[in-house]
């Protein structure tokens, strides 16, 4: 199946509202189209909201600022924050996303693995801190029981298996980081 995607990738175009905040973070492509959008945040992946100038996507030259910043400033953070760091992002009200590297996690080359840095983050006090991660596109290896964006599931199943509550698990998965852009944002 593989070989046959890397046959037309270079066909394949890759376009993105032009204030991506999840496409950014689940991001597995460096070459993309910015399109413009009349929604914001979340609502903007809506592609009935993305602007056609007659069978055109209407694109703009680059993400937005707010998109860019938050693509670096995740990128930048999240690879190497020692436990200090982030119980001063917990107390700032910030977010972290989970790092799926397996050479980073250091416990494990599964999903486990993965449970295992949110537990310790959990640990922190970072209920209302952790979210999904998002460096598919940087490491070479994910997790054993991964092969992408699509997978994710897997960390959400398991994180259950250990008797983690349901909101906490959704917290993790989209709550914490759509209430940090609506305090970002507000």
């Amino acid at each position: 199946m593989l070989e046959r995607i890397k046959a037309i990738d270079k066909r394949i175009k890759t376009y993105v509202p032009e204030t991506s905040l999840v496409g950014v973070v689940m991001r597995n492509f460096d070459d993309y189209t910015p399109v413009k959008s009349d929604n914001h945040l979340f609502l903007q992946h809506d592609l009935f909201s993305w602007h056609v100038d007659g069978k055109k996507f209407e694109t703009v030259q680059e993400l937005s600022r707010t998109s860019r910043m938050f693509d670096s400033t995740m990128n930048e953070t999240i690879s190497n924050l020692s436990d200090a760091q982030f119980t001063a992002l917990v107390n700032s009200g910030g977010v972290a996303g989970l790092n799926y590297c397996r050479a980073f996690l250091g416990l494990g080359e599964d999903v486990g693995a993965v449970v295992a840095h949110a537990e310790h983050w959990l640990s922190l006090g970072g209920e209302k801190a952790v979210c999904l991660g998002g460096d598919l596109d940087g490491i070479s290896r994910l997790p054993e029981g991964m092969t992408g964006v699509e997978s994710v599931g897997a960390i959400y199943n398991a994180m259950l298996r250990k008797n983690w509550s349901e909101d906490l698990v959704r917290d993790i998965f989209y709550r914490n980081l759509r209430d940090f852009f609506g305090r970002a944002m507000a």
